[in-house]
């Protein structure tokens, strides 16, 4: 016979000579067996402590195996191993959105750079031309000899009869032309550096309103600069007094950039 309380040999006895147990034949009711609560290894009768892990055997753990195989703590571990998952789920997010936005900065500072370039350039030229125009305006009326006028007021060797003229000839100079050409291209550039500048990021908000009020200041500057009109005393007030405020919203605009 074989102990089913320990699987050894008991030969005929009617008590296992390894752990005791009662090898006799016994109603349903009386062969309930016991099970160990630490592992679920059946028990020996009478055991005080389970043969696999020395778990102390209590009286009131006499109930149906429930075979242990760590399912507990491997689901503990499980739980575990999803926090941390998930936290570092939230790290990576939290980094990969960390640097989107340090990469939006970036390129918003790029285009407000972009902005102050193109207006401080094309403001320096169109300040240039400006004040040629009005020397020649100037010197056409009074009958001024300047060598920077000249070729325009005096185009054969006497002044030309109408000041009009004298603008005439400037305006089609081929070098003045080009320099015209130039200051619309350089429009273009500013206005789409400007539009660039939209949807500022947080905190950048002061610095697009500055970088729209240099390129307003900018465009009509430019605006009369290609298209003079009026007198030579409104034309030369108007030159005077939008210069000062592009230079004004310039030093503006600079306070935003960095370096």
């Amino acid at each position: 016979m074989i102990c089913k309380g320990c699987g050894n040999e008991a030969g005929a006895s009617k008590f296992c000579p390894a752990c005791g147990a009662d090898l006799r034949e016994k109603t349903a009711g009386e062969a309930k067996q016991s099970f160990c609560a630490e592992c679920g290894e059946r028990l020996p009768a009478g055991a005080k402590f389970c043969p696999a892990c020395a778990h102390p055997v209590s009286n009131e753990k006499e109930a149906a195996p429930v075979k242990k195989s760590g399912g507990g703590k491997k689901a503990i571990v499980i739980a575990l191993l999803a926090v941390v998952v998930i936290a570092m789920g939230c790290l990576i997010g939290a980094e990969v959105y960390r640097e989107s936005k340090a990469a939006d900065t970036r390129t918003y500072e790029e285009n407000l750079y972009r902005l102050f370039y193109q207006t401080g350039v094309g403001a320096s030229e169109a300040e240039t031309m400006g004040n040629l125009t009005r020397s020649v305006w100037y010197n056409a009326i009074w009958k001024i000899q300047d060598a920077s006028t000249d070729p325009y007021t005096r185009p054969d060797g006497r002044f030309v009869d109408d000041f009009s003229d004298a603008l005439a000839n400037l305006v089609s100079d081929r070098s003045f032309g080009g320099k015209t050409q130039w200051i619309m291209e350089n429009q273009q550039q500013a206005a789409d550096a400007m539009k660039a500048l939209k949807n500022p990021p947080e905190g950048y908000e002061k610095a697009y309103n500055a970088a729209k009020e240099c390129f307003d200041a900018y465009w009509e500057l430019t605006n009369l600069v290609i298209n003079p009109t009026g007198s030579y005393n409104t034309f030369s007030e108007a030159l005077n007094d939008r210069d000062a405020a592009m230079i004004s919203k310039l030093n503006a605009l600079r306070l935003y950039l960095r370096g």
